[in-house]
């Protein structure tokens, strides 16, 4: 779908909008650059975000950049194995007599592995986890019936994912 058409449904600030994210790819800081309340902005920014319109003004001046820039994933990915090779080369030392007393590095390593980095991201060999300290606050009686080798089987059964500290579960029971 042609930008120029889609982008007539923009409001002035949802174009605004628009325009920041794609400078910085963060949803909050648009939100302030586009003149939303710096209050709401993070709300404001998730929920632009999520209207389809926006989204499609979004995906469609995308596409015109990386097509206009010839940036292309292949292209990107190229360029951090190269990076990563170049950056991660080694030269042996040896002395006056031929012989190899080690290895220098021709390049600072640090780029090399900032793009083997990027490169394992990308393949999805790093996750990423964030610990979640919560506590679960069991209110409804017949719930506080069951154990919680009880409430793990239901919860399974339900088929939802709840990280459960029992010393939490047992005090609320």
């Amino acid at each position: 779908m042609p930008t120029a058409t889609v982008e007539r449904k923009l409001s002035h600030k949802q174009a605004a909008f628009v325009d920041a994210y794609l400078l910085n790819s963060n949803a909050t800081q648009a939100a302030k650059l586009a003149g939303y309340s710096e209050r709401s902005a993070g709300e404001t920014g998730t929920e632009l975000l999520h209207k389809p319109h926006v989204l499609a003004v979004i995906n469609a001046k995308r596409c015109e950049i990386t097509n206009e820039s010839k940036v292309t994933v292949a292209w990107v990915l190229a360029m951090l194995v190269e990076s990563a090779t170049v950056c991660l080369k080694t030269m042996k030392i040896r002395d006056k007599d031929g012989i190899s007393t080690g290895d220098v590095k021709l390049v600072d390593s640090a780029g090399g592995h900032k793009a083997l980095e990027l490169l394992g991201k990308h393949l999805g060999m790093f996750v990423e986890r964030v610990e979640v300290d919560a506590t679960i606050n069991v209110s409804n009686p017949a719930l506080q019936a069951f154990s919680v080798d009880e409430l793990r089987a239901l919860s399974d059964k339900l088929a939802i994912e709840v990280p459960v500290v029992e010393a939490e579960i047992k005090e609320i029971l």
